[in-house]
Protein backbone atom coordinates (compact mmCIF):
# COMPACT_ATOMS: atom_id res chain seq x y z
CA UNK A 1 0.00 0.00 0.00
CA UNK A 2 3.26 2.59 -0.60
CA UNK A 3 6.70 2.74 -2.35
CA UNK A 4 9.25 0.74 -0.77
CA UNK A 5 12.91 1.76 -0.49
CA UNK A 6 14.79 -1.42 -0.31
CA UNK A 7 18.29 0.13 0.28
CA UNK A 8 17.89 0.07 4.41
CA UNK A 9 16.87 -4.01 4.23
CA UNK A 10 19.67 -5.29 2.67
CA UNK A 11 23.64 -5.69 4.54
CA UNK A 12 26.22 -3.93 3.34
CA UNK A 13 28.17 -5.13 -0.17
CA UNK A 14 25.01 -7.53 -0.54
CA UNK A 15 24.98 -9.91 -3.89
CA UNK A 16 23.45 -12.71 -4.87
CA UNK A 17 20.63 -13.08 -2.52
CA UNK A 18 16.94 -11.59 -1.76
CA UNK A 19 15.09 -10.30 0.78
CA UNK A 20 12.47 -12.77 1.04
CA UNK A 21 14.57 -16.36 0.32
CA UNK A 22 11.76 -18.81 -0.58
CA UNK A 23 8.18 -17.77 -2.04
CA UNK A 24 4.97 -19.26 -2.68
CA UNK A 25 1.93 -16.55 -1.97
CA UNK A 26 0.97 -13.25 -3.54
CA UNK A 27 2.99 -10.25 -3.13
CA UNK A 28 0.14 -7.48 -4.89
CA UNK A 29 0.43 -3.41 -4.65
CA UNK A 30 -2.82 -1.54 -4.35
CA UNK A 31 -3.64 1.70 -6.39
CA UNK A 32 -3.40 5.24 -4.42
CA UNK A 33 -2.51 8.76 -4.75
CA UNK A 34 1.52 7.73 -3.56
CA UNK A 35 2.26 11.42 -5.36
CA UNK A 36 -0.70 13.30 -3.94
CA UNK A 37 -4.28 13.62 -4.77
CA UNK A 38 -3.27 16.38 -7.65
CA UNK A 39 -1.74 13.81 -9.35
CA UNK A 40 -3.82 10.24 -10.62
CA UNK A 41 -3.45 6.96 -8.81
CA UNK A 42 -0.31 4.09 -9.62
CA UNK A 43 0.51 1.24 -8.20
CA UNK A 44 3.30 1.87 -5.56
CA UNK A 45 6.49 1.01 -6.58
CA UNK A 46 9.73 -1.40 -5.08
CA UNK A 47 13.31 0.63 -5.56
CA UNK A 48 16.80 0.62 -5.16
CA UNK A 49 17.77 -3.15 -4.51
CA UNK A 50 21.17 -3.46 -5.15
CA UNK A 51 23.37 -4.67 -7.72
CA UNK A 52 23.55 -8.58 -8.25
CA UNK A 53 20.52 -9.15 -5.24
CA UNK A 54 16.88 -9.48 -5.79
CA UNK A 55 13.62 -9.11 -4.20
CA UNK A 56 13.00 -12.52 -3.94
CA UNK A 57 15.98 -15.25 -4.29
CA UNK A 58 14.40 -18.45 -4.59
CA UNK A 59 10.67 -18.90 -6.25
CA UNK A 60 8.36 -21.70 -5.49
CA UNK A 61 5.34 -19.74 -7.53
CA UNK A 62 2.57 -17.69 -6.50
CA UNK A 63 1.33 -14.60 -7.97
CA UNK A 64 3.33 -10.92 -8.28
CA UNK A 65 0.96 -8.05 -9.63
CA UNK A 66 0.22 -4.83 -10.15
CA UNK A 67 3.83 -3.16 -8.71
CA UNK A 68 6.51 -0.84 -10.25
CA UNK A 69 9.78 -2.08 -9.61
CA UNK A 70 12.48 0.27 -10.27
CA UNK A 71 16.17 -0.22 -11.53
CA UNK A 72 18.94 1.99 -11.43
CA UNK A 73 22.72 1.97 -11.91
CA UNK A 74 25.32 1.98 -9.66
CA UNK A 75 26.78 5.36 -9.73
CA UNK A 76 29.34 4.85 -6.70
CA UNK A 77 31.43 2.44 -8.86
CA UNK A 78 32.16 1.87 -12.67
CA UNK A 79 33.24 -1.67 -11.81
CA UNK A 80 29.71 -3.01 -10.74
CA UNK A 81 26.41 -2.59 -13.12
CA UNK A 82 22.71 -2.81 -11.97
CA UNK A 83 21.70 -5.70 -12.09
CA UNK A 84 18.75 -6.18 -10.04
CA UNK A 85 16.14 -8.71 -10.45
CA UNK A 86 12.76 -9.18 -9.29
CA UNK A 87 13.04 -12.93 -9.13
CA UNK A 88 16.34 -15.15 -8.96
CA UNK A 89 16.53 -18.65 -8.62
CA UNK A 90 13.91 -21.54 -9.56
CA UNK A 91 12.65 -23.89 -6.54
CA UNK A 92 10.34 -26.24 -5.39
CA UNK A 93 8.24 -26.82 -2.44
CA UNK A 94 8.54 -30.77 -1.17
CA UNK A 95 10.22 -31.46 -4.64
CA UNK A 96 6.81 -30.30 -6.21
CA UNK A 97 7.07 -27.03 -8.99
CA UNK A 98 4.07 -24.59 -8.90
CA UNK A 99 3.09 -21.86 -11.31
CA UNK A 100 4.69 -18.32 -11.26
CA UNK A 101 2.15 -15.13 -12.44
CA UNK A 102 3.80 -11.79 -13.00
CA UNK A 103 0.76 -9.55 -14.07
CA UNK A 104 0.58 -5.97 -14.32
CA UNK A 105 3.99 -5.47 -13.79
CA UNK A 106 6.66 -2.91 -14.73
CA UNK A 107 10.27 -1.96 -14.80
CA UNK A 108 11.55 1.52 -15.33
CA UNK A 109 15.21 2.94 -15.06
CA UNK A 110 18.42 2.23 -16.32
CA UNK A 111 20.07 -0.75 -16.21
CA UNK A 112 23.95 -1.27 -16.95
CA UNK A 113 25.25 -4.65 -17.31
CA UNK A 114 29.28 -4.70 -16.91
CA UNK A 115 30.53 -8.65 -16.03
CA UNK A 116 30.17 -11.70 -17.22
CA UNK A 117 28.78 -12.64 -14.23
CA UNK A 118 25.98 -11.24 -14.97
CA UNK A 119 25.30 -12.92 -18.02
CA UNK A 120 21.20 -14.51 -18.62
CA UNK A 121 20.18 -11.82 -17.17
CA UNK A 122 16.63 -10.12 -17.26
CA UNK A 123 14.91 -7.60 -14.66
CA UNK A 124 11.64 -9.35 -14.47
CA UNK A 125 12.50 -12.92 -13.93
CA UNK A 126 15.99 -14.69 -14.05
CA UNK A 127 14.33 -18.34 -14.15
CA UNK A 128 10.96 -19.15 -13.70
CA UNK A 129 10.41 -22.19 -11.63
CA UNK A 130 9.45 -26.06 -12.50
CA UNK A 131 5.54 -25.23 -12.90
CA UNK A 132 6.16 -22.44 -15.27
CA UNK A 133 5.50 -18.92 -15.99
CA UNK A 134 2.90 -16.20 -17.09
CA UNK A 135 3.56 -13.09 -17.55
CA UNK A 136 0.58 -11.08 -19.15
CA UNK A 137 0.35 -7.06 -19.36
CA UNK A 138 4.19 -7.01 -18.11
CA UNK A 139 5.74 -3.76 -19.35
CA UNK A 140 9.31 -2.63 -19.37
CA UNK A 141 10.68 0.69 -19.46
CA UNK A 142 13.92 0.85 -18.58
CA UNK A 143 17.38 0.70 -21.02
CA UNK A 144 19.27 -2.35 -20.84
CA UNK A 145 23.28 -2.24 -21.83
CA UNK A 146 25.84 -4.52 -21.28
CA UNK A 147 28.35 -6.45 -23.55
CA UNK A 148 26.68 -9.45 -22.07
CA UNK A 149 23.87 -11.69 -23.40
CA UNK A 150 20.85 -11.14 -21.31
CA UNK A 151 16.84 -10.66 -21.74
CA UNK A 152 14.06 -8.67 -21.36
CA UNK A 153 11.45 -11.12 -19.83
CA UNK A 154 13.05 -14.13 -18.79
CA UNK A 155 16.68 -14.28 -18.09
CA UNK A 156 18.97 -17.94 -18.26
CA UNK A 157 16.70 -20.32 -20.41
CA UNK A 158 13.74 -22.68 -19.95
CA UNK A 159 15.45 -25.22 -16.88
CA UNK A 160 12.28 -26.36 -16.77
CA UNK A 161 10.22 -28.21 -19.85
CA UNK A 162 7.61 -30.06 -20.81
CA UNK A 163 3.43 -30.45 -20.60
CA UNK A 164 3.50 -28.88 -16.63
CA UNK A 165 5.62 -26.67 -17.53
CA UNK A 166 4.04 -23.57 -19.59
CA UNK A 167 5.86 -20.82 -20.65
CA UNK A 168 2.95 -17.92 -21.45
CA UNK A 169 3.81 -14.32 -22.47
CA UNK A 170 0.38 -12.38 -23.00
CA UNK A 171 0.55 -8.89 -24.00
CA UNK A 172 4.20 -8.13 -22.45
CA UNK A 173 5.89 -4.85 -24.41
CA UNK A 174 9.05 -3.85 -24.42
CA UNK A 175 9.72 0.21 -24.88
CA UNK A 176 12.84 1.23 -24.11
CA UNK A 177 16.31 0.02 -25.99
CA UNK A 178 17.94 -2.75 -25.37
CA UNK A 179 21.90 -2.77 -26.30
CA UNK A 180 23.64 -6.26 -25.59
CA UNK A 181 26.03 -8.83 -27.25
CA UNK A 182 23.62 -11.42 -27.35
CA UNK A 183 20.07 -9.74 -26.69
CA UNK A 184 16.85 -11.67 -26.26
CA UNK A 185 13.21 -10.32 -25.96
CA UNK A 186 11.35 -14.21 -23.91
CA UNK A 187 14.87 -16.14 -23.04
CA UNK A 188 18.46 -14.80 -22.55
CA UNK A 189 20.62 -17.81 -23.36
CA UNK A 190 19.53 -18.40 -26.92
CA UNK A 191 22.50 -21.00 -27.66
CA UNK A 192 20.95 -23.42 -24.72
CA UNK A 193 17.37 -22.65 -25.50
CA UNK A 194 17.69 -24.22 -28.83
CA UNK A 195 18.16 -27.64 -27.60
CA UNK A 196 14.72 -27.09 -25.45
CA UNK A 197 12.65 -26.16 -27.71
CA UNK A 198 11.16 -29.53 -29.04
CA UNK A 199 9.93 -30.06 -25.58
CA UNK A 200 8.39 -26.60 -24.90
CA UNK A 201 5.11 -25.16 -23.86
CA UNK A 202 5.19 -21.77 -25.14
CA UNK A 203 2.75 -19.33 -26.21
CA UNK A 204 3.71 -15.08 -26.79
CA UNK A 205 0.49 -13.37 -27.89
CA UNK A 206 0.47 -9.92 -28.43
Amino acid sequence: TGDIDMAPRYSANAEWTGYIQYFYGTMEGVPGYYDGKENPQRYPKIYNIPDNCAMIYAVIGGTIQNLTFEHKVNMETSEKGSASFITFMPSTLGGVGYHLTMKNVTTTGKISLTGSDQSNYAPFVYCAPKGGITMENCVNDADITGNIYGSVFHGYYPLYTGADCKYEFIDCVNNKNVTMQYAGMFFGNSSSIEGKVSNLYLTITG
